[in-house]
């Protein structure tokens, strides 16, 4: 049977599209429908996540499908497939695309630094691409700023270091109340 969340997914997708709908009411449908993917993930039903790197996170990708695969969570894979040199715009523009059409609810974007990968990332409008540098800021990415794309260095940081923010990240709940305001101000572009 298909999930609450696959059903407001749906549900989001159809009114997002095909109805004239002002930013500030589809911005809070938009975030009740993540309290509700959320509230199904609490449930044990499995969220899709992406995942994509350039040569400089290869390595750091493939360590994190094959940690998440022995715990049952599996990724959608956007590339890329090696360490040949490759551009983290295209493989950053490839991910995000995915998650704005809402076939994943969130993203792990990785390059050598995650500031490239996440600069090309928030380029979209729905985007929040944050960069974990620490376990502080893998809470607040997503307590307070609802960030639906965590980033990392796959040159700058270690693999244990990532799996505990990642973990950290979605074991935290988006706050609202107050945030919800600012996180309206950059959609609007204030």
């Amino acid at each position: 049977s298909a999930s609450a969340s696959s059903i407001y997914t749906t549900f989001f997708y159809i009114v997002n599209n095909f109805f004239f709908i002002n930013t500030k009411k589809l911005f809070f449908l938009k975030i009740f429908c993540i309290i509700i993917a959320q509230n199904d993930n609490k449930k044990g039903v499995k969220m899709k996540i992406s995942i994509a790197s350039d040569h400089g996170g290869f390595e750091l990708k493939q360590q994190l499908i094959a940690h998440y695969k022995s715990l049952g969570i599996t990724f959608a894979d956007f590339g890329t497939s090696s360490t040949d040199s490759c551009d983290y715009p295209d493989i950053a523009h490839t991910m995000v695309k995915d998650i704005l059409t809402q076939n994943t609810e969130l993203g792990i974007l990785i390059c050598g630094t995650g500031i490239g990968i996440s600069i090309a990332a928030n380029r979209f409008k729905g985007i929040r691409a944050a960069i974990l540098y620490d376990d502080f800021c893998a809470e607040m990415a997503k307590k307070h700023n609802n960030a639906n794309i965590m980033v990392f260095g796959g040159r700058t940081m270690k693999f244990d270091d990532v799996v505990r923010r990642i973990d950290i990240f979605l074991n935290t709940e988006f706050e609202g109340g107050r945030h919800i305001k600012r996180l309206e101000k950059i959609e609007e572009g204030i």
